[in-house]
């Protein structure tokens, strides 16, 4: 594509999920800078409190939020603003990161002069088994972007420089992040992606022993709180900020931690876009397919052992599953290990497939 020089170019990235899906996104941020600009004004559609994400990212210039995807054109208040603009000043790329319909109608009216997008089929089913969901977005991204520029993308965030981490954690001490809790817990669902309250406690154990220069940090939404209290009862100098910090603190204490530990979480992914070394504990969530992907300065690892009926996520067992002795099996010294790697940033591949045991 050829550019005239001085001319400033606009962008459209739709991808409205998740806390980690929106993450993921990011993927395409930079490639479409490398492709249009480094002064490119892009514009974002996300869900519905994902805007404390990027408030404060240079490189975003509207964020438009929406509650319901599935609303028609005519009438989402937030798809016709963005036809509006559009017809005001045309966007040069369009990337519509969506797998479902819901985004068709405003593709095919939006003005832009370039369009990019997913197949219509259900979420992730055109995604190759074991191929990340990083990896598949830096795919479609090049159907129309030199596939040079895409591919060693990754999720990359920017972290609010207004948060003072230090007062709200206390402190000036270097410290890590464990976050015990996940979303299906926080949503009062069963959490088959938990990892045992007790391993966590070992776990805050070895690092006390181990690395004792480290301050704690325990974090994690309000509905997760109780949890983070079992955890730390045993250890006074552990903090607690599970349900007392607000997106854009989260992000900052991320950015600024030696290393964060958790499950299958949106933080995890939140981290990784950060280049914070994260460690993810998985059991029933595909590891290759949805694990974790660090920034290009970053370290990211998601760590699993196969017992022969995980993963399972999305499939007849994991409905009927009472006992998730696939996140069991990772053991605190498993854990322990890794974050001695992660401390040093030692290059990993981005899955540890510990020794499997049978089921």
């Amino acid at each position: 594509m050829t550019t005239e020089i001085g001319t400033i170019k606009r962008a459209l990235i739709i991808r409205a999920g998740r806390l980690g899906d929106t993450v993921w996104g990011t993927t395409v941020i930079e490639p479409i800078r490398a492709y249009l600009g480094e002064q490119t004004k892009i514009d974002i559609i996300v869900t519905r409190g994902m805007r404390a994400l990027f408030e404060h990212d240079p490189r975003i210039e509207t964020i438009f939020e929406i509650s319901h995807r599935s609303i028609p054109l005519v009438f989402s208040p937030t798809k016709l603003a963005v036809l509006r603009k559009s017809f005001q000043q045309p966007y040069d790329l369009v990337v519509n990161l969506e797998t479902s319909s819901h985004f068709s109608s405003l593709l095919r009216h939006v003005r832009s002069n370039q369009k990019i997008c997913t197949s219509t089929l259900p979420p992730h089913a055109e995604r190759p088994d074991g191929l990340n969901v990083v990896n598949f977005y830096s795919y479609v991204l090049a159907q129309g972007v030199p596939a040079s520029l895409c591919k060693d993308a990754a999720p990359t965030l920017r972290s609010p420089a207004h948060v003072d981490v230090a007062s709200l954690i206390g402190n000036d001490r270097e410290y890590l992040c464990l976050h015990p809790g996940n979303s299906l817990l926080a949503r009062g669902k069963t959490a088959l992606r938990s990892w045992p309250e007790s391993h966590w406690r070992e776990l805050v154990g070895l690092i006390t022993q181990h690395v004792p220069s480290l301050q704690i940090v325990l974090i994690g939404e309000k509905s997760e709180r109780a949890l983070s209290e079992a955890v730390a009862a045993d250890f006074p100098g552990v903090i607690n900020l599970a349900g007392c910090t607000t997106l854009p603190q989260l992000m900052a204490i991320l950015a600024h931690s030696r290393a964060l530990v958790t499950t299958d979480t949106g933080p995890s992914h939140v981290a990784a876009a950060l280049a914070t070394p994260v460690i993810a504990i998985f059991g029933p969530s595909e590891a290759y397919g949805t694990g974790p992907i660090a920034s290009p300065d970053g370290w990211a690892v998601a760590v699993t052992r196969n017992i022969g009926c995980n993963p399972c996520v999305n499939t007849e067992r994991a409905k009927t599953c009472v006992d998730n002795r696939c996140m069991q099996v990772v053991t605190p010294s498993d854990v322990m290990k890794l974050l001695d790697e992660a401390l040093l940033k030692r290059y990993m591949a981005t899955v540890v497939q510990l020794e499997a045991i049978d089921g």
